[in-house]
């Protein structure tokens, strides 16, 4: 099993540590409780007997002959076997994690017999270094049996692992509420193992921050204002979604709870401090999307579509101490995830998994920078080793209060600058982080990491049409065209973010210098694009229509993108002529 394999750096080091404090390692494992004299030789035996039992089964699923019924099985004739007998062929995993399970259990009976039997001569509970063997070896040991049952359901012949994300929009009315619960609820029962990752309602977090600015001039009015609309908006989806009135109160009185312990206090806060800080700011914008996994969560237990349950991300995403901007840490959500997620979709149900925030190790609420919720969902794949991830936009329309009130037809996917109408159909991993770089709202710019560390594709789909397959990011293959997608920024706006833009040398008859407000940059995106086109060329055909352009540095230091700066008020003619010579062009030949 590759899922063991993660650890054997981890497993080397602790045993060379072991051996060093107390003897070599044996040669052989031990055969009973009594010949296991030193914490070295018991490691070894549980941990090698854990490795060959997961080595054999990975022998039995790459040979095809695990899941169906017929299937043959050999044991192992391996000298250091495990202890506890192979399990069934026909019944991988839920059988080896039951013996497995059952094996673990063994073990830590064998510590109360240790621990309670001092005339044996081991008296492990006054040796350090038994104590150490006891507490990691069983540490890694369940650690690896979690991560072998979360990769064992993506290759499972009942379905695919998904991890569904679904933005502001997505969720931002009761009837879009009931069209991601029966999206959701449609795929679970085609045979997947669902993951539901919701931001908070449409607008939900920009009144929750200018509920804090009122706070910071001390315009408690205008926090109550702010509450109130909030409370409002809330009250009449639950309305809407759930019929029993004693669950309506429930859910409503907890929506009040949870304003009460972020909105009202942190305003408090801010209010006598006359200071919004980072962490305030964290707390108070997580808010909104604690609320509505919540709401969803009860809708399907109402409507009795399938068992959900919904689960705070500051319970499960571990991020580092950095308030408005934190970095996940995977490994560690990994094992939470393992141990919160991967149970409710053995048993068929739905997890929710709030977007958009975790907590660090110390219990500090983070958030990921607005857009988060796609990094959130990435993190929840990665650690899932899911099939694929979805990341569900659409379009809409606001009403009169400002909150959304349909949606529209519109873009599908990631759509090209030249032609809104058109998606793209396939984008690298490399290409999406470029085009996100830009500005261009394909998905938060850090979620592609964790996808590709594990090769999961991310699929960017529309609410609207979830029968449109959108655009997929994977890795690139090969005999692509050079440029995949032409985007644009405004100079102003990629300084502001990134710092000055270098320009070389301009070329012949080209302004000098370009003042940032009346400039913009023009990207074409694409793997290793730097190495395939000639910028003259470039600059050739937006010559051929009018449009001046400057040369600058690669603005980012990458080989993925070519880029130039044009003025304003020419940025459009100067996509769409890139666009018809080096992305239709080559698509058409």
């Amino acid at each position: 099993g590759s899922s063991v394999g993660s650890s054997e750096v981890r497993n080397g080091k602790m045993q060379r540590a072991l051996t060093s404090h107390v003897g070599q390692r044996p040669s052989r494992p031990c055969a009973t409780p009594a010949a296991r004299a030193t914490p070295t030789m018991w490691c070894a035996d549980v941990m090698h007997g854990f490795r060959a039992h997961a080595r054999a089964a990975g022998r039995r699923r790459r040979r095809g002959c695990v899941h169906g019924p017929g299937s043959v099985s050999r044991h192992t004739t391996d000298p250091r076997a495990p202890l506890w007998p192979p399990p069934s062929p026909t019944r991988w995993p839920q059988q080896a994690f039951k013996r497995v399970a059952e094996y673990l259990a063994k073990e830590r009976s064998l510590y109360e017999h240790f621990d309670s039997r001092p005339d044996q001569g081991l008296q492990v509970s006054a040796d350090p270094a038994w104590a150490l063997a006891k507490q990691s070896t069983m540490s890694m040991l369940t650690r690896s049996l979690l991560q072998a049952r979360a990769r064992s359901m993506s290759t499972s012949t009942q379905g695919l692992t998904k991890v569904c994300k679904f933005g502001g929009s997505s969720v931002g009315s009761s009837e879009a509420f009931k069209r991601v619960a029966e999206y959701l609820a449609k795929e679970r029962k085609d045979g997947h193992h669902v993951v539901g990752v919701l931001s908070a309602m449409f607008g939900v977090t920009n009144r929750l921050i200018s509920a804090a600015e009122s706070a910071k001039s001390k315009d408690m009015d205008g926090v109550m204002r702010a509450r109130k609309d909030l409370l409002e908006l809330h009250q009449e989806t639950v309305r809407d979604l759930v019929r029993s009135e004693e669950r309506q109160d429930q859910v409503v009185g907890w929506i009040d709870d949870c304003l009460g312990s972020n909105l009202d206090d942190v305003c408090r806060k801010i209010a006598t401090t006359s200071e919004a800080t980072a962490e305030d700011m964290d707390r108070l914008s997580s808010t909104g999307e604690r609320i509505s996994n919540f709401l969803m969560a009860h809708f399907f237990r109402d409507a009795g579509l399938v068992d959900s349950e919904c689960i705070q991300a500051d319970e499960l995403v571990v991020t580092d101490e950095v308030s408005g901007n934190a970095t996940p840490d995977l490994a560690a959500t990994r094992v939470r995830v393992n141990q919160r997620v991967v149970p409710l979709l053995e048993h068929g149900a739905i997890p929710l998994v709030t977007g958009f925030f975790g907590a660090s190790p110390s219990g500090k609420v983070t958030t990921l920078g607005r857009g988060g919720s796609d990094l959130t969902a990435a993190v929840i794949g990665h650690a899932l080793d899911a099939d694929e991830v979805s990341l569900f936009k659409v379009e809409y329309t606001t009403n009169e209060d400002g909150w959304m009130d349909e949606w529209q037809g519109g873009w599908v996917g990631v759509v090209h600058d030249a032609d809104v109408t058109q998606t793209i159909p396939e984008l690298a991993y490399e290409e999406a982080a470029e085009l996100a770089h830009y500005g261009k709202k394909v998905l938060h710019p850090s979620c592609v990491f964790p996808a590709v560390e594990k090769q999961i594709p991310i699929l960017v789909r529309n609410t609207f049409d979830t029968s449109h397959p959108g655009t997929r990011i994977a890795a690139a293959a090969p005999g692509r065209a050079p440029v995949q997608a032409v985007t644009k920024i405004a100079l102003r706006d990629y300084e502001a973010k990134y710092g000055p833009v270098r320009v070389d040398k301009p070329l012949a008859g080209q302004p000098e210098a370009v003042a940032p407000e009346q400039a913009a940059i023009v990207a074409m995106v694409g793997s290793g694009v730097t190495e395939k086109l000639d910028v003259e060329q470039v600059v050739g055909v937006l010559a051929d229509k009018g449009v001046p352009a400057v040369v600058p540095r690669r603005v980012n230091g990458s080989p993925n993108n070519l880029s130039v700066i044009v003025p304003e008020t020419l940025k459009h003619a100067a996509v769409v002529a890139l666009h018809e010579q080096f992305v239709e062009a080559p698509a058409s030949a």
